[in-house]
């Protein structure tokens, strides 16, 4: 795997619940840039049709390159992040949560985004 490739990550703030006045206290959600710049690998993997991978991410059976990466994002902020309960945002159908059957717990939905950038013009 010779191909080079540039990694984005945008990690999006969530204001959730009302706009706040700048003298109030405020969560700051921020991507620790040291966790990201050294803890991850390229490799090849395979997925068998039954692996969360496959049944959540719509990746096809068999072998594939890998980006496999660790991401934080401390909150430096002076204030906690709520964001409430998952069920409760899953039964009002606002998009901010989902169940994933296969791994038998809530994800928080467009909280990043991540994509590999091609350097070539």
């Amino acid at each position: 795997m010779s191909k080079s490739f540039l990694f984005s990550c945008a990690g999006l703030l969530l204001v959730l619940g009302g706009a706040y006045a700048q003298s109030q206290p405020q969560p700051d959600l921020v991507v620790d840039p040291k966790l990201l710049r050294e803890n991850w690998i390229v490799r090849l993997e395979n997925f068998t049709s039954t692996q969360c991978d496959a049944v959540e991410g719509g990746i096809a059976p068999g072998e594939h390159p890998i980006m496999r990466f660790g991401v934080s994002t401390p909150n430096i902020g002076d204030a906690p992040v709520d964001v409430g309960d998952p069920n409760v945002h899953v039964a009002a159908n606002d998009g901010l949560f989902e169940f994933a059957p296969c791994h038998q717990h809530f994800h928080f939905r467009h909280y990043a985004l991540y994509e590999l950038i091609d350097p070539a013009p």
